[in-house]
């Protein structure tokens, strides 16, 4: 089999043409002559890509080309698109030269706009240590999944996909070991997840749709409000940008009874531009261990997310993004029947129904070359009816939001200021005990400004006032110095505070299907205040170029509020009772390492997050939190021929709950890989295998604690892969 796979392989190589070859070189500056380190230069033929190399330290590049016409493109951020048509004659031409020179961008407001300072910028020019992942990135993503974002965010370091719930798989984003409610998600700028979402927002959002992912770590609330208390993740979708129509279709299968389909159409008419996209997956239930109990549970959604772009001229747009997603999701033991209206006192099942509608709007103005505005509005309407065996949690939540900014570039001096408006309500239909609906109000103001005082230091301080009409008034501030003695090396030194307004949307309340949680009363919000600082050192070893990274973190959160479940004495029923849980405080590393040449991509990243709970003067080790985490992949393609990666991670040990089967879970490695052949310019087909070792939780324990017919039963008792070996195949169509 190995023999039949490599010769494959060679196969698919040996298939592009072989004729004289013209050496090609030259060099890749900025406005100011300096020169761009890795940008991807790529030569097209025939909407094919045949060559595509980046520019080294001193910006320069090397190839070889046959005869023929070819585009020249380059697409690197903070810069204008460049794209030059060359000709390589025949014969034995001598070497071609090209000079390249790209522009500085001038970003309309509503385009890659950072989140950390909601001002279009360079990324590396921001004070704020912003992570991003590139759409091409995001393509790769793809191979691994269909239904969602989760697979690329759970590979990043400092990210852990922390599963709440075995029966109906939700699951939220833990960065450095924080609670994922303490992690704001936004779409496009716009706080558009969070509350009854927050258990499922990171299995709603498909890659096909994203164009680039932005994360901070540590507290944005200078600017972005409650809730991005220990970090943010925007997820910036796709927008129509030629009149050459695009669309790509992908079919995907798995091993697991899995089934995904998804679709994307672009295309701008002059000042009209319309993408639509639109996805459907599908998944069985799956008992892998042959337990009786459902690892994976019965899953069907279907989403559809339009959106229109309209140039009213060049200075200004709207942009209206209405969205629809309808899912299903059903687990417990494999004997109980499929009902998503009703559980069975005799055997456990959990189900879940949700109908999601999104109209997300944006307007931007550019009244001259230094000073702009953007006006942002949401509104998100969300019904769900599940139970809990016999409990039912049903409820509607209305998210309305709203905010104006005006940014103005003075340099050496950008400032930066706005108002924001949101409001939180939820309406239960499930009254039993007691009626858990709640409204939330709130208005902000921020204002932010950054000093250049030279080409090496440069200062950015933001402060925000938010209005609570449950939680009072809070002031938020932040600060951040960023020194860059040269273009290798970028030092940023971050600190500031954030809060939240808990809600009963916590991982534990879900887990326990909300049965028996009461509303919270008390007027005490969660405070937190982090502090980050990051190296970044960029570094050519020959033809390899590449970067270290090493951030320092802390992030402390008091006053916690969560949730205490105990039996009542006499018998089995639970008690549950909200309470202050004392102070959180994560502090560690994250050391990443990447580098390209000869065709390889490396990537290498490390994690030491010390995560205490500390109650009473008391401190404990927190439960569920990896001290250690390794991921590193390697990648190899020739461009439309042949993609190969392999990826691995490493978890270390997690302190669990009491139970009789283990103190603390072992150690978790998984491995997988996965190859993508191109059998024309616009159709490809992809392998993927995750978890090649099949590491599962249940060859240590099982996912349920407890007798089902009792009310103290537990199937939420989740610390690793439940899925086991996990395999993918699939088909890529471009038109």
């Amino acid at each position: 089999m190995k023999q039949i796979w490599i010769g494959f392989i060679l196969l698919c190589l040996s298939s592009a043409p072989t004729f004289s070859q013209v050496p090609i070189s030259g060099k890749v500056i900025d406005e100011d002559g300096d020169p761009v380190i890795g940008a991807l230069v790529k030569f097209t033929s025939s909407e094919k890509v045949v060559a595509a190399v980046k520019s080294n330290k001193k910006g320069e590049f090397q190839t070889t080309l046959s005869k023929g016409e070819y585009s020249v493109t380059i697409n690197y951020v903070g810069f204008e698109a460049f794209k030059k048509e060359l000709e390589v004659p025949a014969g034995d031409a001598k070497e071609i030269t090209l000079d390249i020179h790209l522009r500085q961008e001038h970003f309309q407001d509503g385009e890659v706009v950072i989140s950390a300072t909601r001002t279009a910028r360079n990324i590396a020019d921001v004070p704020i240590r912003v992570e991003v992942i590139p759409a091409d990135d995001l393509q790769e993503s793809i191979t691994m999944g269909l239904s969602s974002a989760k697979a690329v965010l759970s590979e990043l370091p400092g990210i852990v996909s922390q599963t709440t719930s075995a029966a109906t798989g939700a699951a939220t984003l833990r960065i450095h070991g924080l609670d994922g409610r303490y992690t704001q998600l936004l779409v496009d700028g716009i706080p558009a997840f969070g509350g009854l979402n927050m258990n499922f927002s990171i299995l709603q959002l498909p890659p096909l749709n994203l164009r680039q992912l932005e994360i901070i770590k540590g507290s944005a609330a200078g600017i972005h409000g409650a809730d991005a208390i220990g970090g943010i993740i925007n997820f910036l979708t796709k927008i129509p940008t030629t009149d050459v129509p695009s669309a790509q279709a992908i079919v995907n299968v798995t091993n697991l009874g899995g089934t995904d389909l998804a679709g994307y159409y672009s295309q701008k008419f002059d000042e009209l531009g319309i993408t639509i996209h639109t996805t459907y997956n599908n998944q069985q239930r799956r008992d892998i261990d042959k337990d009786g109990f459902a690892d994976l549970p019965m899953q069907e959604r279907i989403a559809i997310n339009p959106k229109i772009t309209y140039s009213f001229s060049p200075s200004s747009e709207l942009v209206i993004a209405p969205a629809y997603s309808h899912e299903k999701r059903f687990g417990g033991f494999m004997a109980a029947p499929v009902n998503y209206e009703y559980g069975s006192k005799d055997i456990f099942s959990n189900a879940t129904t949700t109908e999601r509608i999104d109209l997300l709007g944006s307007f931007s103005q550019k009244f001259d070359q230094n000073n702009s505005a953007v006006l942002n509005s949401a509104l998100i309407h969300t019904q769900r009816n599940s139970y809990l065996q016999q409990t039912p949690f049903d409820g509607t939540e209305t998210i309305v939001y709203n905010d104006i900014q005006w940014s103005g570039d003075f340099l050496p001096l950008r400032l930066l200021g706005g108002l924001s408006y949101s409001s939180e309500k939820f309406v239960e239909d499930s009254i039993r005990q007691f009626d858990r609906s709640f409204t939330y109000s709130d208005l902000g103001i921020f204002g932010q400004g950054e000093y250049q005082f030279s080409s090496i230091v440069t200062a950015l301080a933001s402060i925000r006032a938010d209005l609570h009409n449950f939680f009072g008034t809070v002031i938020s501030p932040r600060a951040s110095l960023m020194i860059r003695p040269s273009k290798d090396f970028t030092l940023r030194l971050s600190g500031g505070t954030g809060w939240r307004a808990p809600n009963i949307f916590d991982e534990d309340a879900e887990s326990h299907g909300f049965r028996g949680v009461p509303p919270i009363t008390s007027t005490e919000k969660e405070r937190s205040e982090s502090f980050s600082l990051e190296g970044k050192y960029q570094f050519l070893i020959g033809e390899w170029n590449g970067s270290t990274d090493i951030n320092l973190f802390q992030t402390t959160i008091h006053n916690q509020q969560g949730i205490n479940v105990f039996t009542s004495a006499g018998n089995d029923s639970e008690v549950v009772r909200w309470q202050t849980i004392g102070d959180l405080s994560s502090k560690g590393m994250e050391l990443i390492a990447q580098a390209h040449g000869n065709g390889l991509d490396l990537f290498f990243g490390y994690t030491y997050a010390f995560v205490r709970q500390i109650f009473n003067g008391v401190s404990s080790t927190k439960e569920f939190t990896p001290q250690h985490f390794i991921n590193a992949s390697i990648l190899w393609q020739s461009p439309s021929v042949l993609r190969l990666v392999s990826d691995f991670s490493y978890e270390s040990a997690q302190l669990l709950p009491a139970n009789s089967f283990a103190k603390e879970s072992p150690s978790v490695f998984t491995i997988g890989a996965s190859a993508e052949v191109w059998i024309t310019n616009s159709l490809s087909i992809f392998l993927n295998v995750e978890n090649a070792l099949d590491s599962r939780q249940t060859k240590t324990m099982p996912l349920y604690l407890g007798t089902p017919g009792k009310s103290t039963f537990n199937p939420n008792f989740v610390w690793g892969p439940v899925e086991g070996r996990a395999i993918n195949a699939g088909v890529k169509i471009k038109l």
